[in-house]
């Protein structure tokens, strides 16, 4: 896990140090119960409230419905977010390729197949940062810096680069919280 330097945990709101102590607990957990529980404080500290954390018990009868809903908003407002950014005539290349990976992720999640999601999901978040801030979110500085942009943004950004690399081999309901969770705070970005 990409652990949040000090110096970042001492500056960051209250609301998101429960946030980061429940991504610890997320990806380090091997207890369905403590996921979800840790799954329902990351997505408090994400902005996201009862309804949508009812999403992570998929046997609720409108789960179904309120998950497709999440999608096509992610969907639209990272495609919305793509369309706005300027770039150089050089990188139109780049744009084009990161709305064709966008198109493949939400067929792959809409099919239910989140472990294979994770990989193109964590992509595109990744080359959607470098369209929005022209910083790799993989380089050493990126996270003080986006904490330093916006906390919330810094947050989600960590989230990212802390649960993918634990979340492949650990099933599809765990991969399924991981992705849903992200969608949710880019939909609402």
């Amino acid at each position: 896990m990409d652990s949040l330097p000090l110096q970042i945990k001492d500056s960051i709101p209250g609301y998101l140090i429960k946030g980061v102590e429940a991504v610890e607990v997320f990806v380090d957990s091997e207890d369905e119960n403590l996921i979800k529980e840790a799954a329902g404080k990351v997505a408090e500290a994400l902005g996201g409230g009862a309804d949508f954390i009812s999403l992570f018990y998929s046997h609720a009868p409108d789960t179904p419905e309120k998950e497709k809903n999440l999608i096509e908003s992610f969907k639209r407002n990272l495609e919305l977010l793509i369309h706005k950014t300027w770039v150089e005539k050089s990188d139109e290349g780049s744009k084009e390729n990161l709305l064709e990976n966008l198109e493949k992720l939400t067929e792959t999640v809409s099919s239910g197949r989140y472990i294979e999601s994770i990989s193109s999901f964590v992509s595109v978040v990744s080359d959607t940062v470098y369209l929005l801030f022209g910083q790799n979110p993989e380089g050493e500085d990126f996270t003080e810096y986006s904490f330093r942009i916006d906390p919330d943004f810094g947050f989600f950004c960590w989230y990212v680069r802390s649960v993918a690399p634990s979340i492949c081999n650990r099933g599809e309901d765990t991969a399924r919280v991981a992705v849903l969770l992200g969608m949710f705070f880019l939909a609402n970005f």
